[in-house]
């Protein structure tokens, strides 16, 4: 829009230029035509020397040659004001063009400005009112099932103001025992969780405000009957980790990683299980 405008006054001032141009030549002209072609002078001389009859009709000659002189004065004046008012105009055109362009940019900065506070308000908003699904808690059996595997519980709940819907959840729990080590820490089995590699229990839906979730998950093998003993000495390790994914009502999808684990350390302070230094994450 602001080239268009532009390629308008280059067009607008060349037009202009051309016209006053113009004008000034032909007022030039007229100028030039009077003073060397009609002298009053010049006319008396070459009547006074003609004979009576044709000095009248001189005379008369000399008086349409002044009222010719007379209108093109006033044709040479009114070029002139032509002239200038073609200048004004020109200088006029220059500056509402120059304000057109500025306005043009006034408004795409306020439009832009606008739509930033628009947006920023917007996002603050909807973070005030979205879901927030987060793990409420987290635990697994003191004893094992009767299959011999490790059964394990979470919790999670909707703490925002608005339905969490679509919700998809993933657990999985993990369990390693020492071969050769002292003693066993979750670092050990596992430095970097970024995703859940094998669904264990999982569940759609919708969870409202101040709802809840819940989901139970064993482990894929047996362990030893030994197994939680084996945990407070330091030769296994058990890890409870998984995912929550669910969309706000403002249709964006939101994803919550978690993972917990129990060792040595966190059953010598009576911990069920404690939260693992990665794997955990929310937006």
């Amino acid at each position: 829009m602001v080239i268009v405008v532009f390629l308008g006054l280059l067009f607008w001032a060349a037009v202009s230029i051309t016209n006053l141009n113009a004008a000034y030549r032909v007022s030039e002209h007229y100028r030039v035509d009077s003073k060397e072609n009609n002298s009053d002078d010049a006319i008396l001389a070459f009547c006074s020397r003609l004979p009576d009859l044709n000095r009248i009709q001189c005379a008369i000659n000399e008086a349409r040659a002044r009222q010719n002189r007379t209108n093109e004065a006033e044709g040479l004046q009114a070029q002139k004001r032509i002239a200038l008012w073609s200048k004004f105009m020109f200088f006029t055109s220059l500056f509402a063009s120059a304000a057109a362009v500025f306005g043009l940019v006034w408004l795409r900065a306020t439009w832009a400005e606008t739509k930033r506070t628009a947006d920023v308000a917007r996002d603050i908003g909807e973070k005030q009112v979205r879901a927030y699904l987060s793990v409420k808690s987290i635990s697994i059996d003191d004893k094992l099932s009767t299959t011999g595997r490790v059964v394990a519980h979470m919790t999670y709940e909707n703490t925002g103001q608005s339905p969490a819907r679509n919700v998809h959840h993933e657990l999985q729990v993990g369990c390693a025992i020492a071969i050769g080590k002292p003693n066993i820490l979750f670092e050990d089995i596992v430095s970097e969780l970024t995703e859940v590699r094998k669904q264990q229990g999982s569940s759609t839906g919708e969870i409202g405000s101040r709802g809840t979730g819940i989901c139970k998950v064993q482990s894929d093998d047996p362990v030893p009957p030994n197994f939680f003993n084996l945990v407070s000495s330091g030769k296994a390790i058990i890890f409870v980790r998984g995912w929550v994914i669910y969309s706000d009502v403002f249709g964006a999808r939101h994803q919550v990683m978690f993972c917990w684990h129990r060792d040595a350390e966190t059953a010598r302070q009576g911990f069920n299980l404690s939260l693992s230094p990665s794997g955990n994450s929310a937006d």
